[in-house]
């Protein structure tokens, strides 16, 4: 999985790092463009499915198949790993 890390994080690195090394942030105009060009990163969610642990009692028996963890509701995505629990699960 990819780290999912903000524009201007980036960008805020990116000038530190030039004036430690360079003392000048003479390129930071020409940076910044080139940071702000890149294409936006999409965030990748699983796909999961709540598994019922209850044998008929009624309660929080609910465990996301993705990441393990219990959920007392059945959302349309999981609290914990934010996996998608609507459709088809990932194989």
């Amino acid at each position: 999985m990819r780290d999912i890390i903000s524009r201007q994080a980036a960008i805020d690195a990116l000038h530190m790092h030039l004036m430690y090394r360079m003392g000048t942030d003479s390129n930071k105009k020409r940076l910044d463009e080139w940071i702000n060009n890149l294409p936006p990163a999409k965030p990748e969610r699983k796909k999961g499915k709540w598994i019922d642990k209850s044998n008929g009692i009624e309660g929080a028996w609910n465990y996301c198949s993705v990441c393990g963890e219990q959920a007392i509701d059945l959302y349309d995505f999981c609290p914990n790993c934010g996996a998608d629990m609507r459709g088809k699960q990932d194989e």
